[in-house]
Order: C-alpha cells, then structure tokens, then sequence
C-alpha cells in the first residue's frame, strides 16, 4: 500500500522503517501535509472491502500541482469504488460523474460539469474564479470510476 501511493522509500528510510511513531507521538516524525494526505489514501487501501469512499477535502493544504497529483492517485487506486468528494476546489471537479453543490444544507445545483458551468449559476462562478489555478495542469487522461 505504501509503495502504491508512493511513501515506501520514504518509510523504508526512516531509522525504525514501518515502526516509526509519526506525528506528535512520542519521538514522532513528521510528515509532509501531502505525505499525510498520500498516508490517509493508504488506509483506505487496506480494506479492500470498502466500495464507497468520502473524502472530506482530501487535498486540503496542498498546492494545485500536489492537488492535481493526490486526485490522479485517487481515481487511478480508486478502480470501481464510488468516490465522494467534498470539497471548495473544483479543479477536479470537472471530473466528476455528477456535481452536487449545497447552500446552507440544500442543493442549491446539480449536474455535471458542463451542465452546471451552462447555467451560469453558483458553481460556474466558483469554477470560473478558481480555472487559472488548473489551466493546462489537469492529467486529460484520467477517468473517473
């Protein structure tokens, strides 16, 4: 699982590897905000049980280039799990199979992407304020499951 999101060299050099307390345990390491979000996708991996996915700003603290990369790594792991993103970056969320944006606990609009960008709405707004953070950064290829 390490090796999939990309800390096992990382873990591997730590003096006790695997056994490492992180954080504010005792003697803890710290990590990276992006090395703590690539850790958090890891435990997700361990069940493989789990179909269903809610992740509450995932990329939180990242800047867009290490968003871009966490979200590629998302849905290429993610395989045929659903994925629920909640989040104030849409960089991604173009995306998306369907977009739902809330106001004050109600669905203010609903749609995908390009439907909602359409409508001149919200959303469209917020995308259109955040779009030059994600011009020409954003992988074409990925697909969302």
């Amino acid at each position: 699982m390490l090796a999939q999101v990309g800390l096992k060299e990382i873990v591997l050099a730590f003096e006790n590897g695997i056994d490492t307390p992180l954080g504010q345990l005792e003697n803890g390491i710290e990590l990276s905000k992006g090395q703590w979000q690539r850790l958090a996708i890891a435990r997700l991996l361990a069940n493989p049980e789990i179909k269903t996915w809610i992740l509450d700003e995932p990329t939180a603290y990242l800047d867009p280039i290490a968003e871009i990369e966490i979200y590629n790594m998302i849905y290429e792991l993610a395989g045929d799990r659903t994925v629920l993103f909640i989040s104030h970056r849409l960089g991604f969320a173009k995306k998306a199979d369907r977009i739902v944006l809330f106001d004050n606990g109600r669905i203010e609009e609903a749609g995908t992407h390009d439907g909602l960008v359409n409508q001149n709405g919200t959303y469209a707004e917020m995308y259109s304020n955040q779009e030059e953070w994600y011009t020409d950064k954003i992988d074409a290829d990925v697909i969302v499951a």
